[in-house]
């Protein structure tokens, strides 16, 4: 009686470890997640305040520091390895839950008519763009959608 109450109790801890576990890796993907529309924002930004006039300046360099930063966080930052296994299992595993999910632009839209959210990138596409550019790219910024060669529209 007395091995089966410790046992209870050893699979009772092992559970409680295990959701634990589990909550702090839910916790960190929703960390991740978060940063990398951070870095969507960021990069919307700074592609608008380049395209205006020099009237803009100080909000360009502000938007600028704001993206190149969110970059270098990501991109060397102390999660970098877990930015990556991120996005690895985005684009593969995980792409279902991110494929249908559209109007992910990562880049300044500056016409008069509003563009089609059929036409703009997926998350799935977003989240393939950042690993493409930053990692495997090994660029410091996010590539424009015309050098982006898995990208269906080049322009939305």
């Amino acid at each position: 009686m007395k091995k089966m109450g410790i046992t209870l109790l050893k699979c009772f801890f092992l559970c409680l470890l295990c959701t634990v576990t589990v909550a702090q890796e839910v916790s960190e993907r929703v960390e991740i997640k978060k940063q990398l529309m951070y870095l969507l924002d960021y990069a919307v930004k700074y592609d608008k305040y380049a395209q205006l006039s020099d009237k803009y300046e100080q909000q360009k360099n502000e938007a600028k520091k704001q993206y190149v930063d969110m970059v270098n966080q990501i991109k060397r930052g102390p999660n970098r390895e877990k930015f990556v296994n991120f996005l690895n299992k985005a684009i593969g595993v995980d792409s279902v839950q991110y494929k249908d999910k559209k109007g992910y632009s990562y880049t300044y839209n500056h016409s008069l008519h509003n563009p089609r959210i059929s036409k703009m990138p997926t998350l799935l596409e977003y989240y393939k763009v950042v690993k493409y550019s930053l990692f495997d790219m090994d660029k410091d910024e996010l590539l424009p959608p015309k050098d982006i060669p898995f990208l269906r529209y080049k322009e939305w």
